[in-house]
């Protein structure tokens, strides 16, 4: 008998072919729009927690506190008594310190700005490199010896000049001659394989920045209580800098500031696309109504020879939720192309590091929404089409 329901509901789609496409349209919008915006958020996630998670959770970031938009040249940076104070603590492993800077940078007849230039600590280097899980492709790390040396991310040897940036090729900063000694394979990220190493101490003198530090991190021992040592730490800056105007961080903090940012993104995003689908809903009922009243007279028929209000009101729930799940198909198949496509583009860009996986559980999510939406948006045209009286509907 059901089967029987399915086959005169597919027959009026069939019989109605410009209607229903149009119809399934608006729930096709709303599916992919949903199905995509999720996939991508899920893959930016779980990029970041792999990245945070390779680096690992013992670690904690020091660096000047912005506040809203507020004008860079008024955030007091970080200095060397700072990282001192950090170095003091028997608390810390390893502790890193970066001086960011940018210039131009002339390679044969070609000069092009280095928006990322790092100042680096030539001593234990190879250790402070794979402390943030880099590796190198080519070439060597920083010797304590090494002054005017530099290491390249991946993008910046590539593509910075026409001509490739190889091991031992000669470039000028500042009026100085660099070598290039190292080059690290891909991080996944347009900013990090686009920064360019050099020792700290030779972009201090070059930049003539006897004291700056940009940013400070630090790996805390094994064993010992992350929320104690960040709470001591912050205690000691704020009595040497006179105010809390920095921040320590650890990476599971980040990851829930960025989480947080993500779900209120998400949330705005598919409210928006659930409108489309409430639109691709309301379009179902008023398809539904139209059909009711055009097929009046069938309804009359089938009342007459014995159809129950109940076989009526299935007929129309399948009849809706058949052109809603085809929207849910193929608006699950299309959003799944478009995060693929998302993936592929932030790739191009260097943004390789985003992975769009789309679960079949998020597919299935997708089709059984739009199938319930459209049951329930199918509802009060069945109702309307089930409380018909034979007689006055034989007469229509």
């Amino acid at each position: 008998m059901l089967a029987d329901y399915f086959k005169i509901g597919w027959k009026n789609i069939k019989n109605r072919k410009l209607r229903s496409y149009l119809t399934i349209l608006g729930i096709v919008i709303g599916v992919a729009a949903i199905i995509s915006l999720i996939s991508v958020g899920q893959g930016l996630q779980s990029s970041i927690t792999g990245q945070l998670d390779k680096i690992g959770g013992n670690r904690i970031y020091v660096m000047p506190k912005t506040v809203g938009f507020s004008d860079p040249t008024s955030v007091v940076g970080l200095t060397t008594d700072d990282l001192e104070i950090v170095e003091s603590m028997s608390e810390f492993d390893l502790v890193n310190s970066l001086l960011s800077k940018s210039a131009p940078i002339t390679y044969g007849k070609e000069t092009e700005f280095a928006s990322y230039l790092y100042g680096f600590p030539s001593d234990r280097s190879e250790e402070r490199f794979e402390s943030y899980d880099y590796e190198l492709a080519k070439g060597r790390y920083f010797s304590p010896q090494d002054n005017y040396a530099l290491i390249l991310g991946s993008r910046a040897a590539s593509d910075m000049f026409d001509k490739e940036l190889r091991i031992n090729s000669n470039v000028e900063i500042k009026g100085k001659k660099f070598k290039v000694i190292g080059i690290l394979k891909s991080i996944g990220s347009a900013e990090d394989d686009n920064v360019i190493y050099m020792p700290l101490d030779t972009i201090r003198d070059i930049f003539d920045d006897k004291k700056g530090i940009s940013f400070i991190d630090a790996t805390i021992k094994k064993g010992l209580d992350i929320p104690t040592v960040v709470g001591k730490l912050e205690k000691k800056l704020e009595r040497s800098r006179g105010e809390e105007d920095f921040t320590v961080s650890t990476p599971e903090q980040m990851l829930e500031q960025f989480g947080s940012i993500l779900t209120i993104v998400n949330v705005v995003l598919i409210g928006i696309a659930a409108i489309s689908l409430i639109v691709g809903g309301l379009g179902i009922m008023n398809s539904m109504y139209t059909s009711v009243l055009e097929r009046t007279r069938e309804i009359g028929i089938m009342k007459a020879i014995g159809a129950r209000r109940k076989d009526i009101l299935l007929i129309f729930l399948l009849e809706s939720g058949l052109i809603a799940t085809a929207g849910g198909v193929l608006g699950s198949i299309i959003g799944t192309g478009i995060g693929k496509i998302v993936e592929s583009l932030a790739a191009s860009a260097g943004y390789s590091m985003l992975k769009v996986d789309v679960s079949i559980w998020l597919i299935l999510f997708g089709i059984v929404f739009a199938f319930t939406a459209g049951v329930l948006s199918g509802f009060l045209p069945a109702r309307t089409a089930m409380k018909m009286k034979p007689v006055n509907a034989l007469r229509y």
